[in-house]
């Protein structure tokens, strides 16, 4: 990872520890990537990845922030390009992690929110489809 500093080399890496069961170092490793790494080049592959990772060690308030990082960061004006783990651009990738990245954070919701969470997550989906 310190050769070559990528989204994918990171997943990869914490991918790496998890399953060796090392889940202290595994959350370590997504940390590092997020402390490192150029905004540009954080992906939502890896967001969604240390997402799962943490919902998977229970800690569902920690998922739950990242989701909304995650969303945020590319809901924003300010995320120029998206990078797909082949390196390229991909502009039409951009819609399609968008809308996973929203799925994912809706059944997330549905599985560990509370009824307030969830409809507020289903009426901004819902709000987001009336203006497109």
């Amino acid at each position: 990872v310190s050769h070559l500093p990528t989204a994918r080399a990171y997943i990869k890496y914490a991918s790496w520890e998890e399953k060796n069961h090392e889940f202290v170092r595994c959350r370590g490793v997504f940390e590092r990537s997020l402390q490192e790494l150029h905004p540009q080049e954080r992906s939502e592959k890896l967001l969604l990845h240390f997402a799962k990772f943490e919902e998977r060690c229970k800690e569902f308030e920690r998922a739950r922030v990242i989701y909304k990082y995650a969303l945020g960061q590319l809901g924003s004006d300010n995320a120029v390009a998206v990078v797909d783990s082949n390196g390229s651009n991909a502009a039409s990738n951009a819609e399609e992690l968008m809308s996973e990245l929203k799925k994912e954070y809706v059944a997330f919701e549905k599985r560990h929110g509370n009824k307030a969470l969830i409809e507020d997550c289903i009426i901004s989906q819902r709000r987001q489809t009336y203006v497109d």
